[in-house]
């Protein structure tokens, strides 16, 4: 009865276990999905808002991309974490996060709202001075992985050549 037994659930467990993971579908197999319209870096970040709200002040894309829009001004502050700003620069551009969501969110409700366009306009200029302090962390980033895969191939990389 044993030896029956096995011979029909053994089988089963094995065509189970044998699922490649491209073709899995399983619940707890979760991929990680980037979006095509998230930016890669803080700097594209700020470009990227500036762009969109003035294609939405020209009222070329108020309905269009709404949501994306609005995933780009929340993913503003793991995006300004990786650029490695200072911790006290981070949390003024965290805070400007939360007032911009909040103006957008205002200016979705009434796309009129002059007050809110006013203010979107001022936090996108406050956040564009941590633009530049982002671009210098990240070129020093840039250069340190250029070094690693130099010193991989066996050769040191000058940079003031």
């Amino acid at each position: 009865m044993h030896k029956l037994i096995t011979l029909i659930i053994l089988p089963i467990l094995l065509c189970s276990c044998a699922k490649s993971p491209e073709n899995s579908t399983d619940e707890g197999h979760l991929e990680h999905h980037i979006p095509p319209h998230q930016p890669h870096s803080y700097m594209e970040t700020v470009d990227q808002l500036k762009s969109r709200f003035d294609r939405m002040a020209l009222g070329t894309e108020f309905t269009v991309a709404q949501k994306e829009l609005e995933d780009i001004i929340i993913w503003l502050p793991d995006l300004a974490g990786d650029s490695e700003l200072k911790q006290q620069d981070w949390e003024k551009v965290n805070t400007l996060q939360k007032s911009l969501l909040q103006q957008y969110q205002l200016l979705k409700q009434d796309s009129k709202n002059a007050s809110a366009k006013v203010e979107i306009d001022r936090l996108l200029t406050s956040l564009e001075e941590y633009k530049e302090k982002s671009k210098s962390s990240q070129i020093l980033k840039d250069s340190e992985v250029t070094s690693v895969e130099s010193a991989d191939k066996g050769t040191t990389n000058n940079l003031s050549e």
